[in-house]
């Protein structure tokens, strides 16, 4: 009798080993295909991030040099400086998507909310893509209710959401289709849809449309540029928002919508008209001494040239410590220096220009450091502006004539 127990516990311990053997086995051959799926996103990633860096640099690179033999006509100069400044633009714009996701994904990215007017963010949007739908000729319209109530959000952040709907409204739009942007308001909650005639998405698509990475084509004869990034951010940041975003597709070459809802807080609308934005002209900066530090020296050739067609005088440094030497020769109107310098940063250069006179010029930070915590730290430590790169002339131009008119 004990022999037959024996026989049956050792019967049984066997068999327990045996299912957690093949349970182990079970889990390690998942975590295997789990990596390997990891590795093939990873790589597959790296060669469309590849591909989307060189691209927009082919077109770049190629006119640049057509520029530079000088026997273009004005007309193909003129098409070469478009495509230079719109492939640059899509650059910037694929940084921002990978740092933003960045952020997000670790928890870093804050959402700052004013009570703003949805309708007149969304028309200077749409503003913003009316190059790009005018060149595959894509009608755009936008239509609301007749009474659109005040929203609670960051307005940077709501710009990105339907910037990125829209681009992506305009990329898969056939010429001569249409897009639509609606606004309307479902009870507590405001709803923005941007509708198109374009090419649709499948059914067994759908569901993966939000996310990362996530390429509906995703080979090398794919038509369509893009890191899958667009629509993966809208998501996020419209639930930071506490809101939802769907979409709706009848299928392929049926058009899609795109559908994102914002709380409503309950507060009237109540907006002065919008000004024009002002664009400075020739001589905006006639007279104003400017000290110019950077030490990358084809960015600081660039922006001096620049601010020099606007009026100033511009004395330049590559150094913090050339920069505090041409400030005691120079006696500045304002500062615009970088800020990732070797031996000396800009907020050191700041800060020991400060300690050197009772009343230091208005200084700007122009530097690639670009998350909303740097342009925090930057104004803490006493810039009164911080403008990332790559910069728009014209919005360093106005900046700079507003801090020295404000600081006389």
């Amino acid at each position: 009798m004990g022999q037959y127990l024996e026989r049956t516990y050792a019967q049984d311990a066997l068999s327990r080993s045996e299912v957690e053997l093949h349970r182990l086995v079970e889990s390690e051959v998942q975590a295997r295909r789990q990596a390997e799926a990891a590795n093939r996103m990873k790589d597959e990633f790296l060669a469309v991030l590849s591909h989307e860096l060189r691209t927009p640099l082919t077109a770049v690179f190629g006119w640049v040099q057509m520029l530079q033999s000088r026997t273009i006509d004005p007309a193909t100069r003129e098409k070469a400086l478009e495509v230079i400044e719109r492939n640059i633009r899509l650059q910037a714009q694929l940084v921002d998507d990978l740092l933003n996701l960045s952020q997000i994904v670790t928890g870093k990215l804050q959402i700052r909310r004013e009570i703003i007017d949805p309708f007149q963010l969304i028309k200077t949007t749409m503003e913003t893509v009316i190059p790009s739908a005018d060149a595959k000729q894509i009608s755009l319209r936008l239509e609301k209710d007749v009474q659109l109530p005040a929203i609670s959000a960051d307005p940077a952040r709501l710009q990105q959401i339907v910037w990125n709907l829209l681009s992506n409204a305009v990329k898969f739009t056939p010429k001569g289709g249409s897009i639509v942007v609606a606004l309307r308001q479902l009870r507590t909650e405001l709803q923005i849809s941007v509708s198109d005639t374009g090419e649709g998405i499948s059914p067994e698509f759908v569901p993966h449309v939000f996310n990362r990475f996530s390429q509906a084509d995703a080979s090398t004869t794919r038509r369509h540029g893009g890191l899958g990034l667009g629509l993966a951010l809208v998501r996020q940041l419209i639930e930071l928002h506490g809101g939802t975003v769907t979409v709706e597709s009848a299928g392929l070459n049926k058009g899609s919508t795109f559908a994102v809802t914002l709380p409503l807080p309950g507060v009237p609308a109540q907006f002065p008209e919008a000004e024009t934005p002002h664009v400075p002209i020739g001589g905006a900066l006639e007279g104003v001494k400017v000290l110019l530090v950077e030490d990358e020296a084809d960015t600081r050739e660039m922006i001096a040239y620049g601010l020099q067609q606007f009026g100033a005088s511009v004395a330049q440094a590559s150094s913090a410590a050339e920069a505090l030497h041409e400030f005691a020769m120079a006696a500045p109107d304002i500062l615009v220096s970088d800020i990732g310098m070797t031996g000396m940063d800009g907020y050191q250069l700041l800060e020991s220009i400060q300690s050197q006179t009772p009343q230091p010029p208005p200084a700007v930070a122009l530097t690639a450091y670009a998350t909303l915590a740097d342009k925090e730290r930057a104004l803490r430590s006493g810039f009164q502006a911080h403008l990332s790169k790559p910069i728009a002339l014209s919005e360093l131009v106005s900046v700079v004539a507003g801090l020295v008119k404000r600081a006389s």
